[in-house]
């Protein structure tokens, strides 16, 4: 990223005749925030608290927030809930409480997640249900739209195991794609997918094939619509800039294996970044950082797919 900003301004400098300084103040700003992550939301999707989680309908008018108003990483934190936003004259309107979230219960609400074609909404949670009496293992929430609003949320039981589940996302097809914490696994966590039946069901959960997973651990994830690239959050590795966890991008091969993930330079920081989401209209991607492991809380940063080697719209 740095490498073609300055490039970018190196072959500016070298046209300045035709342009004043104005307009040469003005091309750099732009350039600098094409290139480096902006702050997503300020005042309203990204506050005070830990806001670590994101969702958006299809037409990006409405926005779920996960949040917790403890400290990013403490202990006995208070349980994250899902909160709903409604972009209004060009600004996020808090909405209050998701219906889906109870916020008198002592079970986090997080991993929201809205399908493509905005019929389907997953999320995961430790609440209990039939088999389980809630644990701190979070399993997988899916609802329907009808419409009224979204439907109750019921566990999706042919993915959920006595693990861990979390990060559920989907591709256009109604593919299923998440984290779990379970015996096949080969590392502190890993990626699986569930193919999508005609009865609307899912397969057996399989290890996602190919170089994503690893000896430690994969964990929050985003897959394109058409299931040729995924962005994820691993910990652990050697290329890694903290222990917490960095964001990593691979792309499908013909042989229908993911390919080497390379790790985002472009967006990594000194703290924890994870939980990326999708804009389409613009071409974008949000994700949310720490910044830096010191800060006590979180918040949402966006950045233009293409910065990142991704042709969203190819």
């Amino acid at each position: 990223m740095e490498v073609e900003y300055l490039i970018s301004i190196a072959f500016l400098e070298a046209n300045s005749n035709e342009l004043n300084k104005f307009e040469m103040m003005v091309l750099k700003w732009f350039l600098f925030f094409q290139m480096v992550p902006a702050l997503f939301g300020e005042g309203t999707l990204s506050t005070q608290n830990v806001d670590y989680g994101i969702a958006f309908t299809p037409d990006e008018k409405t926005a779920y927030v996960v949040r917790h108003s403890g400290e990013w990483g403490g202990r006995n934190n208070p349980p994250s809930k899902i909160y709903k936003y409604v972009m209004e004259n060009h600004v996020w309107n808090y909405k209050g409480l998701a219906d889906f979230s109870d916020n008198t219960s002592e079970w986090s609400d997080s991993g929201v997640f809205i399908a493509p074609d905005g019929k389907k909404a997953y999320f995961t949670s430790n609440r209990p249900y039939k088999g389980k009496l809630g644990e701190d293992d979070s399993d997988i929430w899916m609802m329907e739209k009808s419409e009224q609003g979204w439907e109750s949320p019921r566990p999706v039981n042919e993915v959920n195991s006595s693990g861990y589940e979390a990060s559920p996302v989907t591709d256009r097809n109604g593919n299923l794609y998440f984290t779990s914490i379970r015996p096949e696994g080969i590392g502190l966590g890993d990626i699986y997918i569930s193919i999508k039946k005609e009865d609307g069901s899912f397969t057996k959960p399989k290890l996602l094939p190919g170089d994503v997973n690893s000896e430690f651990g994969e964990w929050n994830l985003i897959i394109s619509p058409s299931a040729d690239w995924i962005i994820f959050e691993s910990s652990g590795r050697e290329s890694g800039l903290t222990s917490y966890g960095d964001l990593y991008l691979s792309f499908l091969g013909k042989d229908g294996k993911w390919q080497k993930p390379r790790h985002l330079t472009e967006i990594n920081t000194e703290g924890s970044d994870l939980n990326p989401r999708i804009l389409s209209s613009s071409g974008s991607l949000v994700f949310a950082s720490t910044k830096k492991m010191s800060n006590k809380g979180s918040d949402f940063y966006t950045i233009q797919l293409s910065e990142l080697g991704i042709d969203f719209y190819k």
